[in-house]
């Protein structure tokens, strides 16, 4: 990795853990936080954060992301080797 796509990731990793945190505080003030439907919120704010990070990294590599491939043979490995 280089130096400027690491500083974007934590750039992205510290504004996602920013979004995260104020959300679960404006749900302690509203008294909200006993309610579990809003928890499923976390999830597609960490959704956006990792949307960011995969679209600056596609950027970065002219449109391509190297790990992609990878991602889906090595699940079928594991299934395979659970089930063989």
């Amino acid at each position: 990795m280089n130096n400027q796509t690491t500083s974007n990731f934590y750039k992205v990793a510290g504004i996602t853990a920013l979004g995260l945190g104020i959300f679960f505080i404006l749900m302690k003030f509203l008294n909200l936080a006993t309610v579990v439907e809003l928890r499923f919120v976390n999830f597609f704010i960490l959704l956006l954060g990792v949307r960011k990070t995969l679209l600056d990294k596609r950027k970065a590599n002219n449109g391509r992301l190297e790990y992609l491939p990878l991602a889906t043979v090595h699940p079928g490995r594991a299934f395979g080797r659970a089930f063989l």
